[in-house]
């Protein structure tokens, strides 16, 4: 990689990243508004996608959750983490709640 294409890599991961930080700081609202954010300027990055999936599976919005997690398998999210989750919440194998 060049050091321009890093840097790119670097810059379209500092939402994510600062998402994760308020994260882990248990700030919920600033969280979850970077998480979206992040998700809709870089929606090349798995992780945030699957993790928006699990908050639309607490909220019990089950047809967002199954797009969202589509999305995230599209751009490579891990396999196993799938058939994890897909296993804990059934409900997303499925077309309908």
């Amino acid at each position: 990689l060049s050091s321009s294409s890093a840097a790119s890599d670097v810059y379209k991961r500092q939402l994510y990243n600062l998402a994760t930080a308020h994260r882990l700081t248990g700030d919920q609202a600033s969280y979850r508004r970077c998480l979206f954010m992040a998700a809709q300027r870089q929606p090349q990055i798995p992780q945030a996608l699957y993790e928006i999936t699990l908050i639309h599976v607490r909220e019990g919005r089950m047809e967002e959750a199954r797009r969202t997690l589509q999305r995230a398998v599209q751009n490579g999210l891990d396999g196993q983490l799938v058939e994890d989750l897909v296993r804990q919440v059934p409900q997303l194998g499925s077309e309908k709640n």
